[in-house]
């Protein structure tokens, strides 16, 4: 009804402000006018509301908060936690101890909430590589790309395709495409940290 497709395009506006706050690094103020825009102006939040609520909570290492939002948004039958979401979160997840044990229960969450396979990996590798993009240890770096590589693929079926860029592809090749980006980002990581030839013997891997 009206009302309803006025509030998304009110909701919209609020988003955007959102990803303002945490652009320019002002991420209680996004806070603040999420709780305006949920509990003053009465706007339900939507999926988009959400994930950009905890990708500032995220960049602003307001931890506590982003946890309550997060299973306050799951709770909600309302509301679809999409792969963008779950990426948000494990991204966040990535910057915290045993993140491994973490990630590998929400990508398994994602299975049960029938979440299909390549979403759930593009899931995993948008987190991981801004993770990597922010680093400069390559132990570091290369235990992501194992912990990729060592996620069960029981669920890909070569005979299925997806359309992807305007392309169809299937499972096992869009599998590839995922991983070949953990590698460019490592690749890039070591280009920035001038170790040239540790990039070739990877890119030669």
């Amino acid at each position: 009804n009206d009302t309803d497709v006025w509030n998304d395009y009110t909701a919209e506006l609020y988003i955007a402000i959102i990803k303002m706050y945490k652009r320019t690094e002002r991420y209680s103020k996004a806070l603040d006018l999420f709780e305006e825009m949920t509990k003053v102006e009465r706007i339900t939040p939507n999926t988009r509301a959400y994930t950009a609520i905890l990708s500032a909570c995220e960049k602003g290492e307001k931890w506590e908060e982003f946890l309550e939002l997060f299973e306050e948004m799951k709770e909600n039958p309302e509301i679809e936690v999409n792969s963008a979401t779950y990426s948000t979160v494990m991204s966040a997840y990535m910057n915290k101890e045993q993140w491994e044990e973490n990630v590998t229960a929400l990508f398994e969450e994602m299975v049960r909430k029938g979440i299909n396979v390549i979403d759930r990996y593009q899931a995993i590798i948008s987190a991981s590589t801004r993770r990597i993009s922010t680093l400069t240890d390559i132990e570091e770096c290369v235990g992501i790309l194992k912990f990729f590589k060592n996620i069960p693929k029981a669920n890909l079926n070569p005979t299925d395709t997806i359309e992807v860029s305007d392309e169809r592809k299937n499972d096992t090749d869009v599998w590839n495409d995922y991983t070949a980006e953990l590698y460019i980002a490592i690749i890039k990581m070591y280009k920035r940290t001038e170790r040239y030839s540790k990039a070739l013997d990877l890119f030669e891997e």
